[in-house]
């Protein structure tokens, strides 16, 4: 099982549920997000996370993003 995590390495909430994926042997596809290109305002994200913030973790249909 592998759950889709996007991301940004030097964004703190993004770093938490990095370690507890590793503490629990949770494979993630990380797919990094760059803010300074904003590419968290692409359609195809905002499809999946439309308040455009990060970190956000996708489990087929199941979304859940920091607010």
């Amino acid at each position: 099982m592998s759950l889709d995590y996007y991301y940004m390495l030097r964004s703190a909430p993004s770093r938490g549920p990095l370690l507890v994926a590793k503490a629990l042997n949770i494979k993630l596809n990380l797919i990094v997000v760059n803010l300074s290109k904003k590419e968290q305002m692409k359609p195809e994200y905002l499809k999946i996370n439309p308040t455009h913030t990060i970190p956000t973790l996708v489990d087929g249909d199941f979304v859940i993003w920091e607010r």
